[in-house]
């Protein structure tokens, strides 16, 4: 009796929230941010791979269908706390700005009903921001 060998049994995995990228040279697997790649029990045993799991550099995709989404709704909310917490603390913008990039600010902006533009910059929407809040008398605080 043989193994059924088109049966797929590995796991699809993708990089970690900090990683931009993974590559195993043993093995030839290349990763990039908001890539998915299937993985085989044998590519799963490699030391480096289960290194870079267990360590957070690699992940395990949720779903195989669902696209990874990088933002979820809990992290959207961890950075505008933390985007608070800066603003209440009294720093100037450039500062607050040097702590997000684009991508996270904007989704920052959409908890503010702010529209980002294509030609702004993380400065002008930080600026953009710390004006509603301090326009609205404080911001979410309601």
């Amino acid at each position: 009796m043989g193994k059924n060998k088109t049966k797929r049994t590995g796991r699809y995995v993708t990089v970690g929230e900090s990683a931009y990228s993974f590559y195993d040279a043993s093995t030839g697997i290349n990763i990039v941010r908001g890539e998915k790649k299937f993985l085989t029990p044998r590519q799963l045993s490699v030391m480096k791979i289960k290194k870079a799991l267990s360590s957070g550099h690699l992940v395990y995709a949720a779903d195989d269908n669902k696209p990874v989404e990088k933002y979820n709704e809990e992290k959207v909310e961890q950075m505008k706390a933390r985007f608070d917490s800066m603003v209440q603390q009294g720093m100037d913008a450039k500062k607050i700005a040097s702590a997000f990039n684009l991508e996270q600010i904007t989704k920052i902006a959409d908890e503010y009903s702010i529209n980002v533009e294509a030609e702004d910059t993380v400065e002008t929407v930080v600026e953009a921001i710390i004006a509603d809040i301090e326009g609205n008398g404080g911001g979410s605080e309601e």
